[in-house]
């Protein structure tokens, strides 16, 4: 009997003091990223939760970073001052994708991982334009598109790029210099980027040889086994 009253009080000592930590409030909500204090939508949102209870802040948080689309991982750490730290993983946006012909005429920022991160008018991002219907801020873009953006972004870096344009199966890019080069939405990216700088690189080195009319080609097909130039 003793010890049945022993173990009641003990658990009911433990109860009472996981209601009471339970109820803590919350002195501070910091949060970090891998760039340095998290983006100003993240941070105010926590800095809000401050002066509530330890349970409630711990139950959002979760709910918030998990359904934020700008997060990509998360850590939460609590201290004996009262204080809340977190650690997030940000999604960066590498992409501008515009969505032709719908409502959302916008500009969507979208990561490496092909996720839509927000929308906004102009971006200095290497712009890919599409038919398809636009794809929801959280949401993924389809392997095609993700395939097209990727190609225009690397191509970004070693050429003057207009944009990019997606139609059905095929990716068009506009250089600058007035040439057109069509690729396939899937395949081998490294393949075909490869090719386009040998192409590119031999008509550089013909443009002022006569017997060759390398100023008249405009368009560059490598959408087949063997390159197509007219």
């Amino acid at each position: 009997m003793k010890k049945k009253l022993i173990f009641v009080i003990i658990v009911s000592l433990i109860s009472f003091a996981i209601y009471k930590f339970g109820n803590i409030k919350v002195n501070e909500v910091s949060c970090s990223s891998q760039y340095g204090p998290c983006n100003n939508e993240v941070s105010t949102f926590l800095r809000s939760l401050e002066g509530k209870s330890l349970r409630s802040v711990k139950k959002v948080t979760k709910v918030y970073l998990e359904e934020n689309s700008s997060i990509q991982n998360f850590s939460v750490q609590y201290n004996l001052t009262n204080k809340f730290k977190i650690s997030v993983i940000e999604r960066k946006p590498h992409f501008a994708l515009k969505f032709v012909n719908h409502n959302k005429n916008a500009l969507s920022l979208i990561d490496f991982e092909g996720f839509v991160l927000s929308f906004q008018e102009s971006s200095s991002f290497p712009l890919v334009e599409t038919k398809n219907s636009p794809v929801n801020v959280g949401e993924k873009v389809d392997s095609e598109t993700l395939f097209s953006l990727e190609i225009v972004g690397y191509l970004r870096n070693y050429y003057d790029v207009e944009k990019g344009e997606i139609n059905s199966d095929l990716l068009t890019v506009f250089l600058k210099s007035g040439k057109k080069v069509l690729f396939p939405t899937s395949g081998d990216k490294e393949l075909l980027v490869s090719a386009l700088g040998v192409i590119l690189g031999k008509l550089e080195s013909e443009k002022d040889n006569t017997d060759i009319e390398v100023n008249r080609i405009k368009t560059i097909d490598l959408r087949f086994n063997n390159p197509v130039l007219r």
